[in-house]
């Protein structure tokens, strides 16, 4: 499941972002450069968490650990509890704008 919005920490925001919703099985050929992944127990309690993109996390937080930080999404409250690669571009758009959470989170309009 993916769609694009935007992504906020306090003042600062990224707009048009990959929101992909997915599972402990695997967020797709993208590992976690810190932090840590979605476990099958953020799933099974539905909790409102997140995996940043490379960039986002950097155009967020600069040079602070975004790990346990909050954000919101479509203005939805998520915690960040990882970072995912730096994958680069690919076809001119650059993979790293993603964002994971579960999929029982509903895509916000």
């Amino acid at each position: 499941m993916q769609t694009s919005r935007t992504v906020r920490y306090h003042s600062k925001f990224v707009e048009r972002i990959n929101v992909n919703g997915t599972d402990e099985e695997k967020t797709g050929t993208v590992f976690v450069e810190f932090g840590r992944d979605l476990s099958a127990l953020d799933v099974a309690n539905r909790r409102n968490v997140c995996a940043l993109g490379w960039t986002v996390a950097q155009e967020l937080f600069e040079d602070k650990d975004p790990v346990g930080e909050r954000v919101k999404i479509a203005g939805h409250p998520f915690k960040v509890i990882g970072v995912l690669e730096k994958q680069g571009d690919l076809f001119g758009h650059s993979m790293d704008q993603d964002q994971t959470h579960p999929t029982h989170q509903t895509h916000p309009t």
